[in-house]
């Protein structure tokens, strides 16, 4: 059985190694197997990325996700 400092370094590299993340902070916690993450992302979108690749770790029973949505600059749209 992984110890909770073994997990949070394998969902962090999980993290780390999928492109389709792009999050600006994201705060990792692991207690009996339970991945709790918090912080702020690009895209909502993000979010279930995250879920994915994490579902992929190797001893994660669950995770809980606390994430803020920092919207990127607006696209610029002429007028007139």
């Amino acid at each position: 059985m992984k110890t909770d400092a073994r997990l949070r370094q394998e969902v962090l590299a999980e993290l780390q190694r999928d492109a389709s993340i792009e999050p600006i902070h994201v705060g990792v916690r692991v207690g009996d197997g339970i991945v709790m993450l918090t912080g702020c992302l690009r895209r909502i979108s993000d979010m279930d990325a995250i879920e994915r690749a994490l579902r992929c770790v190797q001893g994660v029973k669950a995770i809980a996700m606390d994430f803020e949505v920092e919207p990127g600059p607006a696209p610029f749209a002429p007028v007139g």
